[in-house]
């Protein structure tokens, strides 16, 4: 714009003296070349302002981009580059894949084996047992994917028992089999689900066929009237990052969430086929269901803006829902907090530890939240649903970032001593 009005000034039609006009346009040559040279000045900054922003672009961009943060190879970086150990059983299948990529991309030495001296531990299963003897005397450098005393947070019994208005109804079996029988009484015809921490075998019963003597299981209330898209029931996973325990530090990813469907339509509804109300691995991705598929596939949305607009055109208060989710989430860990820091104390610090959950959600028909579970180490694998990979490396790549373990290769660069 300031080029524009100069330029213009130029092109007056004044009659000027020879000498004097010799000397206007000296001068208004070298104006001319000084602010074309800030011009230019001005244009490479915004040419790199531009290329960051792209670099930013691509490392949240979608599947369908040509390129991303985990694509292709890049150099490795110059000196001894931080050590990240992925350890879990059968990692040979490639169910921790993308958990690879995006620390190499970061530019991280990959090693499967604890025999070297490493940075960062990203551990499939809970260490703390299995791998204990690597982590009595964390460096403070060193970093590691859980927290000890996370199954306060993930454990389904510990979790369904918390009694926060988010949670179905719940008893442990067989400490509240009295409470429970008393229940059913004031509620007659609510179906039950039996459930365990492996999490296996889910099927709906009746009150009069459920294992009450079953040692260490949970009998929590069935939802019957969940809120169907397409005819589906669906459920939302949010993925949560603890960072700190003091001061408590928790995150939740914003801008995208999983959202998974039942095999089938869920009524006619049957208890015997739990393709109708279970989402197990074979669940229905959400660019499969007719009324999400444009928005997701044709309009580019991501999964949390396909699933928002949908719910604004039907008239739905979206906010409220993620207000909710919001809200749970912090409740939990509020609850959680204290046992968290009692687990804690068994080291030196709980600087060294970061966690990655996922908590899932259900609504029913009249958008009332329920959570049911929090996974520990959720799937970032895509050998179901090779879509999902942007989705999972989003996840990855924030949950390093955000733990300010991405910034370790830049630290070494930069001289800048770890803590």
């Amino acid at each position: 714009m300031d080029f524009k009005r100069i330029h213009s000034g130029s092109l007056s039609g004044e009659s000027l003296h020879p000498r004097k006009k010799s000397c206007r346009v000296t001068r208004l040559n070298l104006l001319i070349c000084m602010v074309l040279c800030a011009g230019f000045a001005l244009l490479g900054l915004n040419v790199y302002q531009l290329h960051q922003m792209r670099e930013e672009h691509l490392l949240h961009a979608r599947e369908d981009h040509p390129i991303t943060i985990v694509e292709g190879q890049v150099d490795k970086p110059m000196g001894n580059p931080p050590v990240v150990w992925i350890q879990g059983k059968r990692i040979e299948t490639g169910y921790l894949n993308h958990v690879k990529i995006v620390f190499e991309r970061l530019g991280f030495f990959v090693t499967h084996h604890g025999d070297v001296e490493w940075d960062v531990l990203w551990a499939h299963d809970y260490p703390f047992v299995t791998l204990k003897h690597a982590l009595v005397d964390l460096q403070p450098h060193q970093r590691v994917n859980h927290f000890p005393g996370s199954g306060y947070i993930t454990n389904k019994g510990i979790l369904a028992t918390m009694q926060l208005d988010a949670f179905p109804k719940c008893f442990r079996i067989p400490k509240d089999r009295d409470k429970l029988e008393e229940y059913a009484k004031l509620n007659p015809g609510t179906m039950w689900v039996q459930k365990n921490n492996n999490h296996r075998g889910i099927r709906i019963k009746q009150i009069e066929e459920l294992d009450l003597n079953s040692e260490g299981s949970f009998i929590q209330e069935f939802i019957s009237k969940p809120l169907l898209i397409d005819k589906r029931k669906f459920d939302i996973g949010v993925y949560v990052v603890m960072t700190s325990l003091s001061p408590l530090r928790v995150y939740m990813l914003e801008d995208e969430s999983l959202f998974r469907f039942c095999p089938e339509n869920y009524y006619p509804f049957d208890k015997d086929n739990v393709n109708k109300y279970v989402v197990h691995d074979a669940y229905t991705p959400m660019w499969k269901i007719p009324s999400l598929q444009q928005l997701y596939t044709e309009q580019n949305y991501s999964f949390k803006e396909t699933f928002n607009r949908y719910m604004k055109n039907q008239g739905y208060n979206v906010s409220k829902i993620w207000e909710d989710i919001h809200s749970t989430i912090l409740a939990v860990y509020l609850k959680k907090h204290p046992s968290l820091m009692q687990a804690g104390t068994v080291y030196k610090s709980t600087r060294n530890f970061f966690e990655l959950v996922r908590f899932d959600f259900m609504l029913d028909e009249n958008l009332k939240l329920y959570l049911m579970e929090v996974n520990m180490s959720p799937n970032l694998s895509t050998n179901h649903f090779m879509g999902n990979k942007r989705l999972y490396q989003h996840v990855i790549y924030n949950v390093l970032r955000v733990s300010r373990i991405a910034s370790m290769v830049y630290n070494q660069f930069s001289n800048i001593k770890r803590c």
